[in-house]
């Protein structure tokens, strides 16, 4: 009783304030809208729907297509709409025209008058079931922003709206992260809207996570009612709603992506009204209670818990039920209204409350005031004292269900450093999705954790991780585990020493997991030295590590610098660039080793722009002056074939004294084919003074044996033993190959047989090198030997012997070799698989390329290339683009090669537009600069289809000149077209530049015979058969005066 008084009396004081003020409380609602679906054959006419809009002073509005009749009923309203671009023709609007012309057709004809704010290309594109469609979706945004901004229409922002299936992580919303196989073309997305100021859409449904786990998500959680809700671990943010949660879990992911300022809105949400006997949680009053608390919290401008003073975007779906949509019973009951017009369940809005025979009383609607877009709450009426004591009891509760004493959603108040466990125990789980609103079964998003929670994580993690259920060995972590549970009284030092021999041991990530745990349940995780340590070993899972350094309040240099170098060794090298970029804007000051890495993640993607701005940066900086960054500088020139630039900043080094500079220009001199160029510069090491390595002799070798030189790889041989190298296992290997490159493998074999203890990697040297040299009897022996010495072989070893089955035609030992792999369960990495997909393609056995493709785990961009060609060359054409941008999809970044595969592919089955979309790309998308082979395909490609003035203007406006291999395409396309006009222009071409060749007789003589001109073919076969009884005399001429007689031979000569 005496606390019922006071919170009485608190009541009371609370309702004479709100009611003094006559509750005219105003607060605007720009940010709420209401999608207008029409999936349905019942629905009113668009001029209906405008007054119904009205009539709910709703003043925006998102449809799915470009309704004409839409368009031009809401004009002249104050009614702001979202158009949509279907899926369907996405595919056509990565054509600059093509999307020019859809809205200029679509979008224009309606403007002013219509109030059209933004276009959606699209719907969940990232997660649809046609893959195909991914590779469409940034040209066609690009081109429709483009063309809207040239119009002078800019203000129209272009974007696309994702479900949440494009998370990877979305639990704790710090740990949220794009899936990996998206991740390429999301960054290019994301880049659009970071330059557009465009907003990131998305369809976030919490009711498909409650439904999938009732039992583990509390539905007050969800529906926006009072709750303890969650706290993030990592932050420290309150979410009192799944909603918020799931925004900012976006909002993480894009900042991960190395972008900030992109606004998250919400293209959908909602709750269904009525579902299946399995669809738990969809009734009327579930769905009132979320649509209406979620517009009291639009009504109250909140923001999410990460960006709390942006107000939150939120369209409402759906307006009307939909009862031609597919799918479960609930996909056709997301409606606030019926058909007819008549309310599915009252939401607060007094429209609905007017409409409803069942509507409540007045004194308890909400009005959307259309002037302004402000809320106006009508008056209370309270005739009695007893609603001043029901209102007070009503208030007393509400405050304690706000407000409890000991009770938490997820985290209890003496476990909050225990509930940090959840990504350390457990994986996160997928995020919560709506993919084209048909969803599967998604894992609970939230469970409880306590004390007792980590301490059974840390004896079962092995069985939670593994797919084996059968108990593993006792391994290091096990033990320091065991040792640090049960015995604390270590010193710190000794601790800490145990702990990275410990972290060291690790092999897996189940384990590094397993010590996480642990570190978080005895506190050694606040401890920098220790969680630097756990980071720097985490790399092997670069997803998982992430997610620790996003828990980091205060990183330091050494913990970046680990990220940058984890990125940089992993399958997806593009994110160090973004991250270095951060780094910077938060001006961080950068040391040796971040250039060092950012750079050679520059190598790996073959950026060469960025790479070259980081060497700008690094020379304002003052960094470049280090040795081991102009080492890092000249890798990745070389690395990018840029063998120029690297001579030029070579040449800038005032001193050259530094071996390693040395021998990595050298290496890049070899890698693009200039083996003289190795030794030209060698000799100025030389003159500088400085002695050999290991590393200068193996690219010498490689150099003399690419130069086929066999007396220059004798000589180094020779050095080798006198500086006494001839020991050393890579040196002799590197013999090894310089003789059998040179044709000499009987030498190469002594070497291989001078050495006592032989290695794998010796081995694997010399069944390589009988392979190349076509001797696969020889090759099969010594891997039967080496079985024999107790060596097993590995990928490297099959690979070599690989190389040689296609010009012997040994089908059957590629079989045999597959056979082994499977029988012996070896792993099929990329080595071994990429060169069984070669040599399967090389024998003509497509299927089982395929199928080898299909197994590999891993694979590098060498495995698609293959493939690609594979299916080109065998006139699978249609697959082999299939496949490209499928590789595109996997965030693979294609080379010069790879292009020339595709462009070759696209030629041979005459897929014009195609190939010249993927020309494009290569220059716009990636800035490489076409090579001779790659216009030559282009031509091949213009020239099959008939194009030939086409083809005849770019070969005038090649910024290659000097070839005539592109030319005489030209002519031949001319030859099978009959174009006897343009086919004389190009001979004459050929005549007056390059040296005369007898096919340009023959190819024009065919485009006389073609074009029906038979006595000019006739007249040419003349003029050939005279010229070729010529070349023949003087040929004859030339061999008999250049006869030398050999002794104890005789020689006879006719005519003279």
């Amino acid at each position: 009783m005496p606390t019922f008084i006071p919170n009485l009396a608190i009541s009371y004081a609370f309702l004479a304030f709100f009611l003094s003020a006559g509750i005219g409380v105003f607060i605007g609602v720009e940010s709420f809208g209401i999608n207008y679906g029409q999936v349905a054959n019942n629905l009113p006419p668009p001029d209906k729907v405008l007054e119904l809009l009205s009539t709910l002073s709703l003043t925006k509005t998102r449809i799915y297509d470009t309704n004409p009749q839409i368009l031009s009923s809401f004009a002249n309203s104050n009614i702001e709409i979202i158009v949509t671009v279907e899926n369907e023709i996405l595919s056509q609007l990565d054509d600059p025209q093509q999307a020019a012309q859809w809205v200029n057709s679509h979008i224009v004809p309606y403007l002013p008058e219509t109030k059209i704010t933004g276009v959606q290309v699209g719907n969940e594109v990232f997660t649809d079931d046609d893959t195909t469609l991914l590779q469409h979706l940034v040209p066609a945004v690009v081109n429709i922003h483009n063309t809207l901004a040239q119009l002078g229409y800019s203000n129209i922002k272009v974007s696309t709206p994702s479900s949440l299936a494009v998370l990877a992580a979305s639990y704790p919303p710090s740990a949220g992260s794009f899936k990996s196989e998206i991740s390429g073309i999301m960054y290019q997305f994301l880049n659009f809207l970071s330059t557009s100021k465009s907003p990131f859409w998305i369809n976030a449904y919490p009711y498909f996570a409650y439904k999938d786990s009732p039992s583990g998500i509390p539905l007050n959680y969800v529906l926006f009612n009072p709750n303890a809700g969650m706290v993030d671990p990592y932050t420290n943010l309150h979410y009192d709603n799944m909603l918020y949660a799931m925004v900012d879990a976006v909002s993480f992911a894009i900042a991960k992506m190395g972008f900030k300022g992109i606004e998250v809105r919400v293209s959908e949400t909602g709750w269904p009204s009525k579902g299946d006997a399995d669809e738990v949680g969809a009734t009327p009053m579930n769905a009132a209670t979320y649509n209406r608390n979620l517009l009291r919290r639009q009504m109250a401008g909140e923001g999410t818990p990460l960006n709390p003073r942006m107000r939150l975007e939120v369209y409402l779906f759906a307006l009307f039920n939909e009862d031609l949509k597919p799918g479960p019973t609930s996909e056709r009951n997301y409606g606030l209204f019926r058909p007819d017009e008549s309310m599915t369940y009252n939401v607060g809005l007094s429209a609905l409350a007017t409409s409803s025979s069942s509507s409540t009383s007045s004194s308890s609607s909400i009005s959307l005031a259309s002037s302004g877009a402000r809320i106006k709450v009508a008056p209370w009426e309270c005739k009695s004292l007893m609603n001043w004591i029901f209102l007070g009891f009503y208030f007393v509760q509400v405050t304690q269900e706000i407000h409890p004493k000991q009770k938490h959603y997820g985290i209890s108040s003496s476990s909050v450093k225990a509930s940090r466990t959840r990504i350390s125990s457990h994986p996160s789980p997928p995020a919560t999705a709506r993919t084209t609103r048909t969803h599967g079964t998604l894992p609970p998003l939230a469970r409880r954790w306590s004390d007792a929670a980590v301490n059974d994580a840390l004896p079962s993690y092995s069985s939670r991780f593994c797919r084996r259920t059968a108990r593993r060995p006792v391994r290091y972590p096990s033990l320091w585990l065991r040792h640090t549970a049960k015995t604390f009284r270590l010193d710190a030092p000794t601790l800490y020493q145990n702990l990275i021999l410990t972290l060291k041991s690790c092999k897996a990530t189940f384990e590094i997991r397993q010590i996480h745990a642990h570190m978080i349940k005895t506190s050694l995780d606040n401890v920098p030295f220790t969680l630097s340590k756990l980071l720097a070993t985490s790399i092997l899972d670069m997803d998982y590590a992430a997610s620790i350094f996003s828990y980091v309040q205060t990183p330091n240099l050494f913990m970046f610098n680990t990220m940058l170098r984890g990125y940089c060794i992993s399958n997806c090298p593009y994110k160090a660039l973004p991250f270095f970029n951060d780094l910077r804007e938060r001006g961080i000051w950068l040391d040796q080793f971040s250039f060092i890495m950012a750079l050679k993640a520059c190598g790996r993607v073959s950026e060469v722009g960025v790479g070259k701005g980081i060497h700008g940066i690094a020379v304002k900086s003052g960094n470049r002056d280090f040795v081991d960054v102009k080492n890092a500088l000249l890798h990745f020139y070389c690395v990018c074939h840029r063998i120029e630039d690297a001579r030029k900043l070579f040449d800038e080094f005032p001193e050259r004294n530094d071996l390693v500079s040395w021998n990595t220009l050298m290496g890049g001199c070899l890698s693009v084919s200039q083996p003289c160029l190795v030794f030209r510069l060698y000799w100025k090491m030389c003159l500088v003074g400085l002695e050999v390595s290991v590393a200068t002799v193996l690219v010498l070798l490689s150099a003399a044996g690419d130069i086929g030189n066999f007396g220059v790889g004798k000589s180094l041989h020779g050095c080798c033993i006198k500086i006494g190298f001839s020991s050393n296992l890579n040196v002799i290997t590197g013999l090894i190959d310089l003789y059998a490159k040179a044709g000499h493998i009987h030498l190469a074999r002594q070497v291989f047989d001078g050495v006592t203890e032989k290695d794998v990697v010796l081995w694997n040297c010399l069944i390589r090198n009988y392979a190349r040299n076509g001797m696969v009897g020889e090759a099969m022996t010594s891997l039967k030997q080496m079985s024999f010495q107790g060596m097993k072989p590995n990928s490297s070893t099959l690979s070599g012997l690989l190389s040689a089955c296609p010009a012997s035609g040994s089908i059957h030992v590629v079989r045999h070799i597959a056979s082994f792999v499977e029988e012996q369960k070896l792993e099929l990495n990329v080595v071994l698989g990429t060169a069984l997909v070669d040599v399967y393609i090389k024998c003509g056995f497509l299927d089982e390329a395929m199928n080898i493709f299909d197994r590999m785990e891993d694979k590098d961009v060498k495995s698609w290339t293959a493939m690609i060609s594979g299916l080109g060359v065998h006139g699978q054409p249609s697959k082999a683009i299939r496949l490209f941008y499928r590789m595109e999809k996997a965030g693979f970044r294609p080379n010069e090669v790879t292009f020339l595969a595709i462009l070759t592919a696209c030629s041979h089955g005459g897929f014009v537009m195609q190939g010249i979309e993927i020309f494009k790309h290569m220059v716009q998308k990636y800035g490489f600069s076409p090579q001779v082979e790659h216009y030559g395909c282009l031509i091949d490609l213009l020239g099959r289809a008939g194009m030939l003035r086409e083809a005849h203007k770019l070969i005038e406006s090649l910024p290659i000149k000097g070839d005539a291999t592109a030319w005489r395409t030209l002519l031949s396309a001319c030859r099978i077209y009959g174009d006897i006009k343009l086919g004389k222009c190009v001979k004459d071409v050929l005549k007056s530049i390059y040296t005369e060749h007898p096919t340009d007789s023959l190819l024009i003589s065919g485009t006389y015979a073609v074009a029906g001109r038979i006595a000019d073919f006739t007249k040419m076969q003349e003029m050939k058969q005279t010229n070729v009884l010529v070349e023949n005399y003087w040929a004859n001429k030339t061999e008999r005066e250049n006869m030398v007689k050999e002794v104890g031979l005789s020689r006879v000569e006719i005519d003279n």
